[in-house]
């Protein structure tokens, strides 16, 4: 019986025997899409890179499917800030992008909502927080982007990226992090909001994870004029027949 781990911010099939290894040994290699093989092996500070969101189909997010997949003490998968995008002087994109007002921007939502930007005196509206989004379904998502304060020339964070890996054998050492980023400062000292925290979604026959999963929002930028709100945590799941150590996780809102 198939045993499941979710965590959010407030089944699988192995890969054919042809295919071949992914190996990222002390090196960077940036992938997006959907990608069958053997064995993916990232090891000796190696650094397996998601490439970001621009609009076109598959970017910024990852999809594995393997035999086995090892992540070493060293080495990451590494999804921060590959989601929805921030948009100058805008609400940031994605279904749960912050909204602009003022001088300060809201963070994305993601697995809860986005903070509110905010004022040192409370006088002046602030962008509002994005909405959570999403579910528990399997399928990994983008973080959605903080908004930007209108007229700034800045942009809010971006989210993180999405990783789905779906493996016989999942063993992590190392970390996968899909982080949303921080919000800029424009020079006039107004805030934008940080972007949404990514999802990592396992699948395993057998998964073994004393690393790390993070998929956490970024916070918002600290500007005197205005404070940029903190955006969501994003989402985690862990799915397997078999857990010999499920990961350490790290879902923060910002």
């Amino acid at each position: 019986m198939r045993r499941w781990l979710v965590l959010c911010g407030v089944l699988g099939a192995s890969a054919p025997a042809w295919a071949q290894d992914l190996v990222v040994d002390g090196t960077t290699t940036t992938l997006s899409g959907v990608h069958t093989y053997d064995r993916v092996l990232i090891v000796n500070g190696g650094v397996l890179k998601v490439a970001p969101y621009d609009g076109s189909a598959g970017s910024g997010a990852l999809d594995l499917v393997a035999n086995e997949v090892l992540i070493d003490p060293t080495s990451r998968i590494d999804g921060t800030g590959a989601g929805y995008t921030g948009v100058s002087s805008s609400a940031g994109n994605g279904p749960g992008g912050g909204a602009t007002a003022g001088a300060a921007g809201g963070g994305g939502g993601h697995g809860g909502a986005g903070s509110d930007g905010g004022f040192p005196n409370c006088a002046t509206a602030a962008g509002a927080g994005g909405a959570s989004n999403g579910s528990l379904d399997g399928v990994a998502e983008l973080g959605s982007a903080g908004g930007a304060p209108g007229a700034s020339g800045v942009s809010g964070g971006a989210g993180g990226g999405a990783v789905r890996i779906d493996a016989a054998t999942v063993d992590i050492r190392g970390r996968i992090e899909v982080d949303g980023l921080e919000g800029l400062v424009a020079g006039n000292d107004e805030g934008a909001g940080g972007g949404a925290g990514g999802e990592i979604v396992l699948i395993a026959n057998r998964l073994y994870c004393p690393g790390v999963l993070s998929a956490r929002g970024g916070p918002g930028g600290a500007g005197r004029a205005g404070q940029g709100g903190g955006g969501a945590g994003g989402r985690v799941e862990q799915w397997s027949d078999e857990i010999g150590e499920p990961c350490t996780v790290r879902v923060e809102g910002a």
